[in-house]
């Protein structure tokens, strides 16, 4: 049994605007530095933990919307694996979230290096993630989503 395509594009993009909006809740109160804790907490923190909750459940929406309705590895199709890559981008905001709500990291680092270092590997896999996607769009045929075409090959439209 499979999912139908179309509501698993819609659902994904607004799941994704829903944590695009808390995530950015977080990076605005972030930059008031100074703050007591609580307030830090409150609106960096839960926000960003919420942001990050949409973006694994967004990617895990088109992850299946590339995969035909299952949440399964399609490594031939570009448009799955641009997914993959914002879905473990997606895991590091939400593990950076989690280390900056909670505190201290299992590592030598301070808690704010671990979690900046965690925030920029996540950010770096969402930047690939996003290229491969534009990548994807240089050559998906005009009828949908399918495997690059050969070399050479001719486009019909």
């Amino acid at each position: 049994m499979s999912w139908d395509l179309k509501p698993l594009d819609r659902r994904g993009a607004l799941v994704q605007f829903g944590g695009a909006v808390f995530f950015q809740l977080n990076t605005f109160f972030a930059l008031f530095e100074g703050s007591r804790w609580m307030i830090e907490e409150i609106f960096v923190w839960i926000p960003s933990v919420i942001g990050s909750v949409g973006f694994v459940l967004s990617s895990q929406l088109f992850l299946a919307e590339a995969g035909n309705g299952y949440l399964r590895s399609n490594w031939s199709d570009i448009g799955w694996r641009a997914m993959l890559w914002t879905l473990i981008g997606s895991v590091c905001f939400l593990v950076a979230s989690f280390l900056g709500f909670f505190g201290e990291p299992p590592t030598t680092l301070n808690p704010v290096e671990a979690t900046n270092l965690i925030f920029l590997v996540g950010s770096a896999l969402f930047l690939v993630g996003s290229y491969v996607s534009l990548r994807e769009l240089s050559w998906r045929p005009l009828s949908g989503r399918g495997t690059r075409p050969a070399a050479g090959a001719a486009a019909s439209g």
